[in-house]
């Protein structure tokens, strides 16, 4: 604009007028302030728009501020779209992220809705795993009632005297159930039985054999004196152990389907507490010998005869605990122990010591050797070694419960000896 009117200035730079005087509003500004200024400028040609960087600014050194100053253009045109591109990538990408967010909200309420389905599918097994033990307790307990009365009703009631019958309930029912006997130890008490017989009552082997089978089978013990008197002095020896024999089964089995129903009740009872809320059960001291009992007669259809079982748990032995976690996971894994000793048989040892203020409870038997590899998958959900119908669903429920109490549970499984180990803290020793 050096030494040029205004018009000469538009005529030579072809600029319109409103362009114009933009240039010349900032040139004002530049004077004034005696500070740079720049602006945008969007031009026009025959092809799209264009844009520039101008700028107006005095020199550092000028004497004459209305006379000398420095100018330039800068085409910025592909900045400009590049930023417009980047801005519509930008929100382009907040779409595309927003719709995605969306998608993935609704992804998981739909996983959330899996997981409770999941849930109850395990829930559901739970159940079916939890009352498959008592139910068929149940099952064969109510059906052996029913054989033993058969047998009562039709004839060995009528061929013994109204006083054998009232002394074989009284036997019955007197006192509580003797706890559950190993075939090895049966075996050592009958020889007990049979010595006894001969030696003191002076019958042949063969009487004392029958007679001492017998008695074992009615469980009369060797220290009870009157009641062995008594079946020796009956004229009917053999139907009055029968009579003995099938009334006390009765009780048993009696008292093994009310102990089995209780459990069953107790699942049923946690699947309503479970639905409305999360209700704790009263924990308490419970004795390890009489758990571990209860569970052997509930499982007592389980045991074959070539399978013994030695039981050596002080009775002074207790711990703190809800009764129905611990028959899960005791019977849990003595079933798993019959299960691995199987057709073959073998020995099932269950034991406890105390060491400090802890004890220690050990299941084991001396069936095959867990595989190694899946030794560290044993207490996962759906991991078996032993196939068929095993889903490894009862020990995931014995390391859950065990966890979820502080007991500590470890497994080793070598040279045909397979050892679950319970360390927990007592509650005290008498």
């Amino acid at each position: 604009m050096i030494g040029k009117t205004e018009s000469e200035y538009l005529e030579k730079k072809g600029l319109p007028s409103d362009r114009f005087d933009q240039r010349k509003a900032h040139f004002n500004r530049m004077l004034e302030t005696g500070e740079p200024i720049e602006w945008i400028e969007e031009t026009f040609d025959s092809s799209k728009n264009r844009y520039f960087l101008r700028s107006f600014s005095p020199p550092t050194s000028m004497i004459d501020k209305d006379t000398y100053i420095i100018a330039y253009g800068l085409d910025i045109t592909e900045t400009i779209e590049s930023k417009a591109a980047l801005e519509e990538l930008n929100l382009n990408l907040e779409k595309t992220v927003e719709l995605k967010t969306n998608e993935n909200l609704e992804l998981n309420a739909n996983l959330n809705e899996i997981e409770k389905f999941v849930a109850i599918g395990e829930l559901t097994m739970g159940i079916a795993h939890d009352l498959n033990s008592p139910l068929a307790a149940i099952l064969i307990g109510a059906k052996n009632v029913r054989e033993t009365l058969e047998i009562l009703f039709h004839g060995l009631i009528h061929d013994c005297s109204p006083e054998e019958l009232e002394f074989a309930c009284i036997h019955a029912m007197s006192g509580d159930l003797k706890s559950f006997q190993s075939s090895l130890k049966a075996m050592k008490e009958r020889n007990q039985l049979q010595q006894l017989l001969q030696d003191e009552k002076g019958f042949s082997q063969e009487e004392s054999l029958e007679i001492a089978d017998g008695l074992l089978k009615a469980r009369v013990g060797i220290d009870e004196t009157e009641k062995i008197n008594r079946v020796i002095e009956s004229a009917n020896q053999k139907k009055f152990l029968e009579l003995m024999r099938h009334i006390y089964t009765i009780r048993q089995m009696v008292d093994t389907i009310l102990d089995a129903a209780n459990r069953s009740a107790d699942v049923i009872s946690d699947l309503r507490k479970f639905t409305k809320s999360a209700v704790h059960q009263s924990e308490e001291t419970i004795n390890i010998a009489d758990s571990v009992n209860s569970v052997l007669r509930v499982l007592s259809t389980n045991l074959k005869g070539n399978i013994d079982v030695h039981i050596d748990v002080p009775n002074s032995h207790e711990i703190f605990g809800v009764p129905r976690d611990v028959f899960q996971i005791w019977s849990n894994v003595i079933k798993n122990a019959l299960e691995a000793l199987g057709e073959q048989g073998g020995d099932l040892w269950i034991r406890s010591v105390k060491e400090g203020d802890t004890i220690k409870i050990e299941f084991g038997n001396n069936g095959p050797d867990i595989p190694k590899e899946f030794l560290s998958k044993i207490f996962e959900r759906f991991k078996s070694s032993k196939g068929g119908d095993n889903h490894g669903f009862g020990l995931n429920i014995v390391k859950r419960i065990a966890d979820a109490n502080g007991w500590d549970v470890n497994v080793v499984s070598e040279n045909n000896s397979t050892v679950f180990m319970f360390t927990i803290k007592a509650t005290h020793f008498l």
